[in-house]
């Protein structure tokens, strides 16, 4: 089953996933609309959030002032002059290449824990579904129809807590690359 959902996953045009997650220890939400190669949201990143936009090979971000003012040294002058624009940022490609359903697929059940053999059912949010348990923890809800998209991913582990609800195949309407985005060098000349 979790072959299938990996497929189903793969396939989908594209998907919004709601949640929160534990990254090195501190949680973050998360509200993402991911398409094959794309994707868009917003990221609570040192408690501030941050909007993001992966289209194609580039990324972009969008965070309040207090957001910048964070970032090493010169923040709070940064902070003043990146606040609220859309930036472009250096090298994205692999800093936001997991911002893709290609890459959410491809890492589905990736976390190196054994399943367990029992599956399970249950229903969620009204639909029918299997519930694939991991040994580490971290459980999958799988559709029980033949879509067999994935519905919840969970973590019960103190360093990886976290839910992401995935809905909306299909439907989430197109990313593109935000108006108006500039460099950070651009933004700080004016």
């Amino acid at each position: 089953m979790l072959a299938k959902a990996k497929a189903a996953l793969s396939t989908a045009k594209s998907v919004h996933i709601l949640g929160s997650v534990t990254n090195a220890g501190k949680p973050q939400k998360l509200d993402l609309s991911l398409e094959q190669e794309n994707g868009a949201g917003t990221i609570s990143l040192q408690g501030f959030p941050v909007n993001f936009v992966k289209f194609g090979s580039v990324g972009y971000i969008k965070a309040p002032a207090a957001y910048w003012a964070k970032q090493g040294s010169s923040g709070p002058q940064l902070g003043k002059l990146l606040a609220d624009k859309w930036i472009t940022l250096p090298g994205s490609a692999d800093q936001l290449s997991s911002f893709s359903l290609k890459s959410f697929a491809s890492n589905l059940g990736s976390k190196g824990s054994p399943l367990q053999p029992e599956v399970k059912t249950t229903t969620l949010n009204g639909k029918k579904a299997l519930v694939l348990s991991q040994k580490d923890g971290s459980t999958l809800y799988v559709s029980d129809d033949s879509s067999a998209y994935p519905l919840r991913i969970t973590n019960t582990k103190p360093a990886d807590k976290g839910q992401l609800d995935f809905s909306d195949y299909d439907k989430v309407s197109k990313i593109t690359a935000p108006k108006g985005a500039v460099s950070v060098e651009k933004a700080v000349k004016g």
